[in-house]
C-alpha cells in the first residue's frame, strides 16, 4: 500500500546547562556537543482511512533543512516494505553524521 500523504514535523536540537547554581550563579554556560552519529531512530503512528494501519507500506524520508523543502541534508532514506501493525511505525533513519548538529531540522514523509 503506498503512503499518499505527505507529512512534516519539525526538529530542533539546542545543547545548553545551567551553571551549578551556587551563590551568584545565574550565567548560562553553552555546552557544545559533538554531533550526533547515525542512525536515529523514527517512531511514529500511521492511520488509514480513519483507523490504525496494518499491513505493508512504502516510506520515503526525506531531512530538510527549510520548511518549504528545498534544502535537504544527508541521502533520501526508501523504506520499501515496511510492516505496520495498529498503525506504528519504527523505522531507523541515517542522514549521515552531523545532519542533527544545532540546526532547526524538517522531516518530509512521504
Amino acid at each position: 500500500m503506498p503512503l499518499s500523504a505527505k507529512m512534516r514535523e519539525s526538529f530542533g536540537l539546542s545543547w545548553g546547562e545551567r551553571g551549578a547554581g551556587g551563590e551568584g550563579d545565574d550565567v548560562e554556560a553553552a555546552v557544545e556537543a559533538p554531533p550526533l552519529s547515525t542512525p536515529i531512530n523514527y517512531q511514529g503512528r500511521l492511520d488509514d482511512n480513519g483507523s490504525p494501519a496494518n499491513g505493508t507500506y512504502s516510506f520515503r524520508f526525506r531531512l530538510l533543512g527549510d520548511s518549504s523543502g528545498t534544502t535537504q541534508i544527508g541521502p533520501v532514506v526508501d523504506i520499501p516494505s515496511q510492516i505496520l501493525a495498529e498503525g506504528v511505525l519504527n523505522a531507523p533513519l541515517d542522514f549521515g553524521a552531523g545532519a542533527f548538529y544545532d540546526q532547526a531540522r524538517w522531516l518530509e514523509i512521504s
